[in-house]
Order: structure tokens, then sequence, then C-alpha cells
């Protein structure tokens, strides 16, 4: 047994209250140094992150696995943000899929629904954002284990695979956003007579149109939702050029709608927000997996 003198337990107890008071401190410089980190050579200033593991190269590519959740605070150096995301078909091959929430400044900012895998690259106008913090906040509604799920020997909490945050000032190239074009079968739903060539496309949560090159001087924008709580719950539609707000309204009903636009004007670029997207088959609706905003046609 070792038996401690009077004068061996004071200097421990000294060393012990030091530890106590030094220890906290060490922590937090750790912690500042880790969150205020420069990554050299992109466009973002990352300031405060969790929820993320290392970044791999998957296909060429720089990505990082998250977690369940993940959570960002970064410096805009531009209104137009950009990303990456990869679904393993591990958490979305059951019938409900896998749901990605992303919250804005924690609002809902964007809702993507993937079934049985996939990727996708977006793009999101944010008014305002350039030199502001902005906290981006990422929750997937299951996550896996790769050594329950695949029998290896990663034992992490997997959600989605995702790219850096990047910032640019100029708007994607025309057609970002939307999906491929598709004919109106329905004849009810024609948006004036004999129009049964006009086509029409589905947005995302945000699409670009190069309003010159697909509306032109004569051309005419006609917009629809189909939101199938729509008259429960209206749907706010943002119409912008550049940096100004031309358009904004609250629709309530499935019918057709016009946007007049004045033609020339300092961007080209017609930039297409809806608040809230809908997805068919997670609604049990039909097979169709899109997470879908408005209908836009365009006569000429």
């Amino acid at each position: 047994m070792i038996i401690l003198k009077k004068n061996d337990v004071i200097k421990h107890e000294i060393i012990g209250k030091r530890l106590k008071v030094i220890f906290p401190v060490i922590v937090i410089v750790l912690l500042v140094c880790q969150s205020h980190k420069l990554i050299v050579g992109s466009k973002i200033v990352e300031k405060a992150e969790y929820g993320y593991w290392n970044y791999e190269e998957v296909w060429n590519r720089e990505l990082r696995w998250t977690m369940k959740e993940a959570f960002s605070k970064i410096t805009a150096t531009g209104n137009y943000l950009s990303f990456s995301i990869v679904v393993s078909k591990i958490n979305s091959s059951l019938p409900e899929g896998l749901k990605v929430v992303w919250y804005l400044n924690e609002k809902i900012f964007d809702t993507m629904h993937f079934f049985n895998g996939g990727e996708k690259t977006v793009w999101y106008y944010v008014p305002g954002a350039k030199t502001k913090d902005l906290d981006i906040r990422m929750k997937v509604n299951k996550a896996f284990c790769p050594a329950i799920a695949m029998k290896t020997r990663d034992e992490r909490e997997l959600g989605i695979l995702l790219s850096k945050f990047q910032f640019d000032n100029k708007a994607p190239v025309n057609g970002t956003g939307f999906y491929a074009y598709e004919k109106i079968e329905n004849k009810d739903n024609y948006i004036c007579s004999e129009n049964s060539k006009t086509m029409f496309r589905w947005t995302n949560k945000q699409a670009f149109l190069d309003i010159k090159k697909e509306i032109g001087l004569k051309g005419k924008l006609y917009y629809q939702c189909m939101h199938p709580d729509i008259k429960l719950r209206s749907v706010n539609i943002s119409f912008w050029l550049g940096d100004s707000l031309i358009n904004k309204e609250s629709v309530g009903d499935t019918s057709w709608r016009s946007l007049s636009l004045t033609l020339p004007h300092d961007s080209e670029i017609l930039i297409i927000d809806v608040d809230r997207t809908w997805n068919p088959k997670a609604m049990g609706i039909s097979n169709d997996g899109r997470d879908l905003g408005i209908a836009v046609a365009i006569i000429k």
C-alpha cells in the first residue's frame, strides 16, 4: 500500500485544480481552430460544421459521407449555391425511399426523395447571400451502417455522399433545374384551344431559363401548380430576373397562369422558385419518383 504524505496530497490537489482550469481552455482552442478552417483553392470558407466524415475520392470526385444529420456554417462568396449528392441503394431501396430535408438558416428550404439510389447536382439562387454567413443543415430519415448492411468492418453511421458547397456570382446554364419536356395528354388541361402540340416541363425547387433563347420577344410563358393538397396549402412562386423580383404569387388552384415579361432586360436568365415541391411516388399517387415544382410551358 502506498501512503501519501500531507504535502503530496496538497500538491496533487493543486495540480488537479490547475488541470480543471487549463483543460477546458485547450478544448476550446482546438474547437476554434477546427471550426474556422480555410479550404484553400475553393470558393468557400467553412466556419463550423459537424455530422461529416472525412473526404474520399469517389468516381474521380471528392465527396464525403454525412451522418444522419449534418450542419455547416459557411460564408457565401456569391448568390448562387451548388453542390452534388450521391445516395446509396442500401438506405433508399425500401418502398418509401430516402427523404433528404435541407434547411437554410433553420427554415426548410428543399425536400428531396431518392428511390433505389441516385445522384444529382443542384443549383439554388439565394437572394442577398453574398458575404453573409449561412447555416445549412441536412437531415435524412434513415442512415445505415456498412458493418451491419454489408458485413464490412466499417462501423460508421452513413447518410448521403455530399460534395463541397460552392458559390458563384453567375446563374447556371439555361435549363438547369428542369426535367425533360412532356406532352400535355389531357385535353381538359390544354392551355388554350387547339394547342395539343404544346410541350411543357416540370421544375425542381428552382429552375433557370434563358428568356431570350426560350421565349423571345413574342413568346409567352405559362405555368401551372399540380400539388395534390393545393386547396389546403397554397404554393408560393417567385420569379426573378437577376437580383430583381419581378413577380410573386400565392397559388391555390391548378389553373394555368401566364407571366408577363418586359424585354430587353439586364439579365437574360429567369429564375423560378417554388416554396415546396411534391413527389407523386412518396405520396402514393403514382410511380413517378421526381420532386416536382411547377409545370412550365412556352407558346411562341
